[in-house]
C-alpha cells in the first residue's frame, strides 16, 4: 500500500469533483481552461506516487483530446474528424474518473476506506458492498495473475491461445471462476466476522483529523469548481 498522507474523505471529494466536472463539462467558452486543470490533477497524482511513465502517458492523452474538443480541428474529412473527437471526448470524460478511482484504490487500506464512509454516515448498504469491493479486486487480479504462470508453465502461450481459443478460455475462466467464488465466500465470512453487518456503532483504532493539507486540497479544488461554473 502506497503512502499518501490526505484524509480519506478528501481523496473521496476529489474524486467526486473531478468526475463529475470531467463527465458534465464544456468544450466551448472560457471553462475549458479551468476543466483542464481539474482534469488534469489525476496525472499529478500519479506522478507524486512515483507513476512516471503512466503519468505522463496519461498527461499526454487527457491534453491531447482536451485541445482536440475544445479548438475543433475541422480542417480534416467529416468522418475522420467526428471519429477523432468522439475518441478524445470519449478519453477526457472517463480517463480522469480511473485515474483517480486508481488514485484511491493504490493509497487508501480497507480500513480506512471503511472508517472514511462511516464518518460520513454512510448506510451499511453500501459501506459493505465497497468493503467487499477493496478486497475483492486485488485478490481476484492476482489469482489471474497465478493462472497465467501456471499456463505458461504448461506451454499456453499467447500464440496457442489464438491458436486454441476453447482450451484457453477452458484453462483461463473456469479455475478463476473457481478461485471467485472461493474467495467471495471467504470474505462474506470475514466481514461478517468483523461485524460489518452490525447496525450499532463500532469501535476503530483509526482516528481522522483534518490537517492543514486537506483543508488546503479541498478548498483549493472547491475554488477550481466554482471558478469553472462562474466563469
Amino acid at each position: 500500500m502506497i503512502k499518501m498522507q490526505i484524509d480519506p474523505r478528501i481523496k473521496l471529494l476529489s474524486m467526486v469533483l473531478i468526475s463529475f466536472i470531467a463527465l458534465t463539462g464544456t468544450t466551448t467558452g472560457h471553462a475549458v481552461y479551468p476543466r483542464l486543470v481539474i482534469i488534469l490533477i489525476p496525472t499529478f497524482c500519479l506522478l507524486y506516487l512515483h507513476y512516471y511513465k503512466a503519468g505522463l502517458l496519461c498527461f499526454f492523452i487527457l491534453f491531447t483530446g482536451w485541445y482536440i474538443e475544445t479548438f475543433q480541428l475541422r480542417d480534416y474529412h467529416a468522418v475522420v474528424y467526428s471519429l477523432i473527437f468522439i475518441i478524445a471526448n470519449l478519453f477526457t470524460r472517463f480517463l480522469p474518473a480511473a485515474l483517480m478511482g486508481f488514485v484511491l484504490f493504490k493509497t487508501t487500506s480497507v480500513e480506512m476506506f471503511i472508517r472514511a464512509l462511516e464518518k460520513m454516515k454512510f448506510p451499511n448498504v453500501l459501506t459493505i458492498p465497497f468493503a467487499v469491493m477493496f478486497r475483492f479486486l486485488p485478490v481476484v487480479y492476482q489469482e489471474s495473475q497465478n493462472i497465467k504462470h501456471a499456463m505458461r508453465m504448461r506451454g499456453m502461450t499467447t500464440l496457442q491461445a489464438f491458436l486454441h481459443p476453447i482450451r484457453y478460455t477452458e484453462m483461463r475462466v473456469v479455475p478463476l471462476i473457481n478461485r471467485v467464488v472461493k474467495i467471495s465466500n471467504e470474505l462474506t465470512a470475514a466481514s461478517l466476522t468483523r461485524g460489518l453487518s452490525v447496525d450499532a456503532a463500532r469501535t476503530s483504532l483509526i482516528v481522522f483529523k483534518m490537517t492543514a493539507t486537506d483543508k488546503t486540497i479541498a478548498g483549493f479544488l472547491i475554488l477550481l469548481v466554482l471558478f469553472y461554473y462562474v466563469i
